[in-house]
Protein backbone atom coordinates (compact mmCIF):
# COMPACT_ATOMS: atom_id res chain seq x y z
CA UNK A 1 0.00 0.00 0.00
CA UNK A 2 1.16 3.26 -0.64
CA UNK A 3 2.25 5.66 2.15
CA UNK A 4 -0.35 8.91 2.12
CA UNK A 5 2.16 10.97 3.79
CA UNK A 6 4.05 10.45 0.46
CA UNK A 7 1.14 11.75 -2.03
CA UNK A 8 1.42 15.29 -3.35
CA UNK A 9 -2.37 15.37 -2.98
CA UNK A 10 -4.69 13.33 -1.70
CA UNK A 11 -6.80 10.87 -2.46
CA UNK A 12 -11.14 10.84 -2.95
CA UNK A 13 -13.02 7.39 -3.51
CA UNK A 14 -15.07 7.65 -6.59
CA UNK A 15 -17.09 5.33 -8.20
CA UNK A 16 -18.22 6.68 -11.44
CA UNK A 17 -18.54 4.66 -14.77
CA UNK A 18 -16.88 6.87 -17.67
CA UNK A 19 -16.67 6.17 -21.22
CA UNK A 20 -12.49 6.95 -22.89
CA UNK A 21 -11.06 7.04 -25.84
CA UNK A 22 -7.29 5.20 -26.54
CA UNK A 23 -5.68 4.93 -29.67
CA UNK A 24 -9.38 6.26 -31.39
CA UNK A 25 -10.69 3.45 -29.88
CA UNK A 26 -13.76 4.10 -27.40
CA UNK A 27 -13.22 2.03 -24.01
CA UNK A 28 -15.34 1.93 -20.66
CA UNK A 29 -14.39 1.74 -17.12
CA UNK A 30 -14.99 3.06 -13.67
CA UNK A 31 -12.87 5.55 -11.58
CA UNK A 32 -12.26 4.39 -8.34
CA UNK A 33 -10.47 7.72 -7.12
CA UNK A 34 -9.07 10.86 -7.70
CA UNK A 35 -6.95 13.60 -6.53
CA UNK A 36 -5.69 16.88 -7.67
CA UNK A 37 -3.80 15.74 -10.07
CA UNK A 38 -5.07 12.75 -11.54
CA UNK A 39 -7.41 9.25 -11.00
CA UNK A 40 -7.33 5.38 -10.89
CA UNK A 41 -9.20 3.23 -13.09
CA UNK A 42 -10.21 0.15 -13.62
CA UNK A 43 -10.99 -1.16 -17.08
CA UNK A 44 -11.56 -4.35 -19.34
CA UNK A 45 -8.92 -2.59 -22.35
CA UNK A 46 -6.01 -4.02 -23.06
CA UNK A 47 -2.87 -1.66 -22.66
CA UNK A 48 -2.69 0.97 -24.81
CA UNK A 49 -0.44 1.77 -27.42
CA UNK A 50 -0.59 5.49 -27.17
CA UNK A 51 0.44 6.40 -23.53
CA UNK A 52 -2.47 9.21 -23.63
CA UNK A 53 -6.52 8.37 -22.80
CA UNK A 54 -9.13 11.14 -23.12
CA UNK A 55 -11.36 10.61 -20.88
CA UNK A 56 -15.41 12.17 -21.10
CA UNK A 57 -16.40 13.04 -17.39
CA UNK A 58 -19.88 14.71 -16.60
CA UNK A 59 -20.09 17.83 -14.56
CA UNK A 60 -22.78 19.89 -14.18
CA UNK A 61 -25.04 18.92 -16.87
CA UNK A 62 -22.33 19.09 -19.86
CA UNK A 63 -19.58 16.68 -20.20
CA UNK A 64 -15.79 17.33 -19.81
CA UNK A 65 -12.87 15.94 -22.49
CA UNK A 66 -10.06 15.85 -20.26
CA UNK A 67 -6.73 14.24 -21.33
CA UNK A 68 -4.74 12.02 -19.02
CA UNK A 69 -1.44 10.62 -19.89
CA UNK A 70 -1.06 6.69 -18.56
CA UNK A 71 1.23 7.03 -15.70
CA UNK A 72 1.56 3.08 -14.79
CA UNK A 73 -0.62 0.13 -15.81
CA UNK A 74 -1.60 -3.81 -14.13
CA UNK A 75 -2.96 -6.07 -16.26
CA UNK A 76 -4.41 -9.07 -14.44
CA UNK A 77 -6.63 -11.05 -15.69
CA UNK A 78 -9.02 -9.18 -18.01
CA UNK A 79 -8.92 -5.88 -15.80
CA UNK A 80 -6.41 -3.90 -16.49
CA UNK A 81 -6.13 -0.86 -13.71
CA UNK A 82 -4.09 2.53 -14.41
CA UNK A 83 -3.36 5.62 -12.39
CA UNK A 84 -3.62 8.15 -15.09
CA UNK A 85 -2.42 12.03 -14.45
CA UNK A 86 -4.33 14.81 -16.11
CA UNK A 87 -2.29 16.42 -18.90
CA UNK A 88 -3.79 19.53 -20.06
CA UNK A 89 -6.60 22.19 -19.35
CA UNK A 90 -10.08 20.16 -19.23
CA UNK A 91 -12.13 21.45 -22.56
CA UNK A 92 -16.68 21.52 -22.48
CA UNK A 93 -18.34 19.76 -24.95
Amino acid sequence: MHDPEKRKFVRVPVNMDVCFFADDIRHFGRIVDCSADGIYIETKMTPSVSPELHIILPFRNRFLNVLFTIVRMKQRHNTAKASLRSKEKTHEI
